[in-house]
Parts: structure tokens; sequence; C-alpha cells
């Protein structure tokens, strides 16, 4: 297998970020929301969206419990996803950051609408709301050919990788063998890292979405650039530290 981890700097991202309103009267909250993707990404595809949850110190909000729904520029239905309880309803992010594959149909103006039903399990209405955003997707730049420095190289991920990353999110293996592993692979030149920036953190304290990306990664979920992505969040926090 060959890994190439390009620097975040130099992967060309777009977002919008707008504020929720009350569901009652309309007035502005505390809650922003940020949407972002990947240029190389386009019509056609699935498209890896961040949805990150800031309160009014642009702080993450823990514990997050939305949903969304993305309309085409005619106001037909793309995609809507509620979570997978139906007793408690409502997509968990539990770090405020959350990954949602959504297939996209077509180039044109995309409007994502946003309920956030609040926080915790007893669903705290501080940071709920409503907003809606309208993004512009073009066809992407992705190919069968791509480009080397904008793009993540693979050939033949060996199965073993992927048994391991769906071992360590199910908790089969620890946060620490998930580490060694993954700086194994890098010192063998399994995985290649160009220039991703070493960060100096002091916390080893891995965020549960690198967790649930590498299980989503693991069962076919999400691509391979998404979870490659969790890495070098890993190396730029100084959690994952390449020598």
């Amino acid at each position: 297998m060959d890994f190439k981890l390009v620097p975040l700097d130099q992967t060309e991202r777009s977002s919008t970020e707008f504020y929720l309103v009350d569901t009652q009267n309309y007035e502005k909250t505390i809650t922003t929301v940020n949407i972002s993707w990947d240029g190389q990404y386009g019509a056609n595809q699935n498209v890896p969206f961040t949805f990150t949850f800031f309160n009014e110190n642009e702080n993450l909000i823990k514990d997050v419990r939305y949903t969304y729904v993305a309309f085409d520029e005619f106001d037909n239905e793309i995609s809507r996803y509620n979570g997978d309880d139906s007793v408690n309803p409502g997509i968990v992010s539990t770090e405020g950051i959350d990954i949602q594959n959504i297939y996209i149909p077509s180039e044109g103006p995309i409007r994502f609408d946003i309920l956030v039903y609040g926080t915790g399990l007893d669903y705290d209405s501080t940071y709920s709301g409503i907003g809606s955003t309208i993004i512009e997707l073009g066809p992407g730049t992705q190919s069968k050919t791509p480009n080397e420095s904008a793009t993540l190289e693979i050939s033949s991920i060996p199965s073993w990788i992927k048994n391991n990353a769906g071992w360590w999110a199910d908790g089969t293996i620890d946060d620490k063998s998930f580490i060694q592993g993954i700086q194994f692979l890098i010192k063998e030149n399994i995985l290649q890292i160009p220039s991703t920036a070493q960060g100096t953190g002091s916390d080893d304290e891995i965020p549960s979405w690198i967790k649930n990306n590498a299980g989503w990664w693991a069962d076919g979920t999400i691509d391979d650039t998404a979870f490659v992505q969790g890495i070098q969040f890993l190396i730029k926090e100084g959690i994952l530290r390449v020598q």
C-alpha cells in the first residue's frame, strides 16, 4: 500500500458559516454552524461534508444532536438524515465536529437546512435552533488520473489496516496501540507525509470524531481521503508525533 498525505493548507477547501435562529420567535441564537468540503469533490459524487458547531465564544459545542436536509436549486430533496435512533432523534456529534458523506447528483446551488435539537441525552435547548445556507457545488477536480500534489494516492490497501481501524473504533484495541500502528506505517514509508506541520500539543487524548471516522472508514461509509484527514489532524495537534 502507498499512502500520500497532503498538507491541509495545500488542499482546496470551501466553507460557509451561518447562525441559527430560535424555532419559536426566530431571533438569533448563540449557535453558529460551519459547513466545509474538499474542492476536489463535486457533482455526481459522494461528498464528505464537515459540520462544525460553535458557541458564542467560538468554542466547539459538545454532544450536539442535529439533523440536516439538502435540496437542489429546484427545491427537490437530495438527502436527509436524522440519525439512526427513532426514540432519540438526531445525529450525535460528540465533539461538535461531524462528517457526513452525501451524494450530490448535479452541479449548482445546494441548500442545507440544519436543525439542532439540543445537546446531551436530555436535549438541553441552550444551543437549539434552525438555520439554512446555500452553497455552490461544481464538477469537482477528482478524476481517474488525479493530480499527485492535490490528492491522496492509494494502491492496494491491505485489509489488516482497515481491520485495525475497525478494532480501534469498537474498543478492541486501545488508543496507544492504534497510534503505534500508524507510527509504524509512517516509519516504514507505507504512509508518506510530505510536509504536514507537526504540532506541539501535550494532550494525548484522541477526539471521538476521529475514532468514529476510523470505524466508518473500516466499513466503507467514508473514503480514504476523509480518514487520512483525521490522521493529519492528529499530527497537527501533536497527538501523533512523526520523527
